[in-house]
């Protein structure tokens, strides 16, 4: 789902891509175009708080520990955080962990929730959180939320005996999806009884599968007042039927197995995931508070589905870069300046009413 699928261990596989890349930073050009959102197509909103989806109702308990103290900047307090699951998640023992960079200003400060690509690289969420550390200079606290193991489970499904039980394991799969969204809503639970965190001010951003399930969690959770969705899509079942590395690997293995058609794998995977599926929820999302980036060369990701992610969302502002979806987070590393995560933090500080330029409002052109 919205990358997972594809095994994107970026670092260990971005020999194909430095070549181009470096020649990029080289010239100090990473090519995107910014598109401002689409006021004209504005959504008649449904409000969250008229329609949870049942999924993902919860009775409110107990949430974060702290754990101790990891460290200290000049800036920060570092601390561990843990909290069980509200069911199977597909971490050990069942548990949310996370890293609160918790500001030492004085006063409510907005709050920036980081969801990691679960089990696959913690390159983005390490980024951004670095970046919205170091530039916020304490007027931003940061929760970076750790993802050591998949939501989806590719060597489990790839075991499936009967297609019967990789249904079964599919479903299971997506409920992981559903009780991490409800995690997130616990977070807030959480976030908003702090005297250190502004509970109006409180940021969402999600990176591939991070960004889907940032989206179900921006159309069921009220309290989330901006999100950014990076590399994401809906229709989580054309992905996995897409999607090359495990997510190819998977798919051969099946319908080979069970003598699938590749049609008939994919209609099967879109019953399986339809209560995962960010486009069940139209018109819940206020696109002014919303920035999407993908790219748009994705092989990974259909240019359907990440353009009905977009519907979905309001049409909001966009960053498109130029590259495929591995490639584009590049954009996050010395070989692409960090761009990536400045735009981000641009968008958030725009958001959060602390100045500076907007980055998501900017004429659509290519940006040398």
């Amino acid at each position: 789902m919205n990358g997972e699928p594809g095994d994107d261990r970026l670092m260990l596989r971005f020999v194909p891509f430095v070549f181009a890349l470096a020649v990029l930073s080289a010239t100090g050009c990473t090519s995107r175009v910014h598109y401002p959102r689409e006021v004209s197509h504005a959504p008649r909103l449904v409000p969250v708080t008229e329609k949870v989806e049942a999924d993902f109702v919860y009775e409110k308990q107990a949430t974060f520990a702290l754990d101790g103290l990891e460290g200290q900047t000049r800036n920060f307090r570092v601390q561990a955080l843990t909290m069980r699951s509200s069911g199977e998640n597909g971490q050990e023992d069942n548990l949310v962990t996370a890293r609160y960079f918790q500001s030492k200003r004085p006063g409510p400060k907005p709050l920036v929730i980081v969801l990691p690509i679960w089990g696959v690289h913690t390159l983005p969420s390490d980024a951004l959180a670095r970046h919205v550390t170091q530039e916020g200079g304490g007027a931003v606290n940061v929760l970076q939320l750790h993802g050591w193991y998949r939501l989806f489970d590719m060597e489990r499904l790839a075991l499936a005996s009967t297609p019967r039980e990789f249904k079964s394991l599919m479903d299971r799969m997506a409920r992981r999806v559903i009780n991490t969204v409800i995690d997130i809503r616990r977070i807030l639970d959480w976030a908003e009884a702090r005297p250190d965190i502004d509970r109006h001010r409180i940021a969402l951003v999600g990176f591939s599968l991070g960004a889907g399930v940032a989206s179900i969690a921006l159309a069921n959770e009220p309290r989330i007042g901006a999100g950014v969705l990076v590399m994401g899509s809906a229709s989580p079942h054309d992905a996995f039927a897409t999607c090359g590395g495990a997510a190819s690997e998977l798919r051969e293995i099946i319908t080979s197995r069970f003598g699938w058609s590749k049609e008939e794998y994919r209609t099967l995977l879109e019953s399986a995931l339809a209560r995962i599926d960010p486009a069940r929820f139209p018109g819940r999302v206020d696109p002014r508070r919303v920035l999407i980036i993908e790219a748009g060369k994705d092989t990974c990701l259909p240019a359907p589905a990440r353009r009905r992610l977009w519907e979905v969302m309001g049409r909001p502002a966009r960053i498109v870069y130029q590259y495929d979806h591995r490639t584009s987070f590049f954009a996050m590393t010395f070989l692409g300046g960090g761009i990536l995560q400045k735009e981000i933090f641009q968008f958030l500080r725009k958001a959060f009413d602390l100045g500076g330029d907007d980055a998501t409002h900017v004429r659509a052109t290519a940006h040398p």
